[in-house]
């Protein structure tokens, strides 16, 4: 639940990476921009199916070596808005997502120090802020360690294991472990609810949220590789929006010559047929100010019978106009 409690404690980790990005500074024509990277989705070079992620926050700053040459200090914050203490030091989370940074944007003989950091603004009893500083020499072992583990997942010597965490992976329904979570999911979801259990009704409300942030996390995925023209076995439609006012102030006029004070605030054209329903004028005016436009893309149902999304072509984007 977003209430003032964790609005500041979002403000304050908003603060921290804001003291970060202060430190980043240009340092002439000859050497390369500071780079402040916000959400930035980054995963394993050679493994992308199997490790990815979104991180929070990342800077890269320039500073001068010793030859006259220039490399950057990495800078990698991660928020917990949890209360239970977590710490910088050996975070293999941290460290997962350095090294994608590192892969993702080849940067591996472009950084120095990388200071991995911590914000939990909600933790009471320790730091909120923490800290540690890694090599890239560091990391590589770190990413050495990483593929084995993953070779070793995939060639079936270490074996998954279902649990909370399988919504954050790629593989949710695919390892062995989850193969019948989805089926068994979408059953429960299809059974009469007043046939349950209170007890599993409960537990349905419980990981309500979970459910919730994975389905919208799936909408997203797919909504990205259809916008990237990828096949993903359903259309990408557009829903239509509500009518507007080509011209506001036009219709503004015209309104409050039909009906007076009320122009002064024009409407929705939805509004204004609310307000005077079954009016000619009302009609007349929606007919010649109004237009819908289209909606963002979005992930349809298979037979969906809205209007198709056509990817735009280069032409289009320069020819288009405003209604």
């Amino acid at each position: 639940e977003v209430d003032r409690h964790f609005a500041r404690a979002v403000d304050m980790a908003i603060a921290y990476a804001r003291d970060l990005s202060a430190a980043l500074v240009d340092l002439g024509p000859n050497a390369p921009a500071p780079q402040i990277l916000l959400e930035g989705r980054v995963s394993l070079v050679g493994f992308e199916s199997l490790c990815s992620g979104t991180f929070d926050f990342a800077s890269l700053r320039p500073y001068a070596m010793a030859n006259q040459d220039f490399a950057f200090r990495l800078d990698l914050l991660d928020l917990k808005m949890g209360m239970l203490e977590v710490d910088a030091e050996a975070n293999a989370q941290l460290m997962t997502y350095a090294v994608m940074i590192l892969d993702t944007y080849d940067l591996w003989s472009k950084v120095g120090p990388i200071h991995l950091h911590i914000a939990q603004p909600r933790q009471f009893f320790g730091d909120k802020f923490k800290s540690v500083v890694v090599t890239t020499a560091d990391l590589a072992v770190f990413r050495d360690t990483l593929v084995r583990t993953i070779e070793a997942i995939e060639g079936g010597a270490i074996g998954y294991v279902a649990g909370p965490h399988c919504r954050y992976c790629g593989r949710l329904g695919m390892c062995p472990a989850s193969a019948d979570m989805l089926e068994n999911i979408v059953r429960a979801i299809h059974s009469d609810p007043a046939a349950m259990r209170s007890d599993v009704l409960g537990w349905v409300l419980d990981v309500r949220k979970t459910f919730e942030s994975f389905i919208k996390r799936a909408e997203s995925i797919l909504k990205d590789r259809a916008l990237r023209g990828e096949d993903i076995g359903r259309p990408l439609v557009m829903p239509r929006k509500h009518r507007q006012w080509r011209d506001p102030i036009a219709v503004r006029t015209e309104i409050a010559a039909a009906f007076g004070i009320v122009g002064l605030d024009v409407p929705t054209p939805a509004q204004l047929s609310d307000r005077f329903p079954k009016d000619d004028t009302v009609s007349d005016i929606i007919s010649r100010f109004a237009y819908t436009p289209p909606g963002e893309p979005t992930v349809g149902t298979v037979g969906d019978k809205r209007t198709r999304y056509t990817r735009p072509t280069l032409e289009s984007i320069w020819t288009q106009k405003t209604p």
